[in-house]
């Protein structure tokens, strides 16, 4: 996987921006990284990676689907522990391809 270009498809990329990413030990199934961003404007943001093994998952756009109405349900509810926010790319969808 192109991590840069995948992350273009989700931010701009500029002289400003530095990226940086690592990639999370221990799953079994899908691959994991964590993104951080570092603007001279906003400081660090994170971000977490997920690259969907679509061997195992056929459909990924009915995770990231389901994924995405869990965390708005959840966010409605005022639920008081943290909630993994999917976002959307440029094209405004979640899911980007390599």
């Amino acid at each position: 996987m192109d991590l840069t270009a995948i992350l273009k498809t989700f931010f701009d990329v500029s002289n400003t921006q530095t990226f940086s990413t690592s990639k999370i030990e221990g799953g079994y199934i899908n691959s994991t990284y964590l993104v951080e961003i570092t603007s001279k404007n906003e400081g660090i943001e994170q971000y977490i990676l997920q690259q969907i093994n679509d061997v195992v998952f056929k459909k990924p756009e009915v995770i990231m689907t389901s994924m995405n109405e869990i965390a708005r349900h959840l966010n409605q509810k005022k639920y008081p522990k943290a909630i993994l926010k999917p976002i959307q790319n440029k094209n405004n969808s979640l899911l980007s391809y390599d």
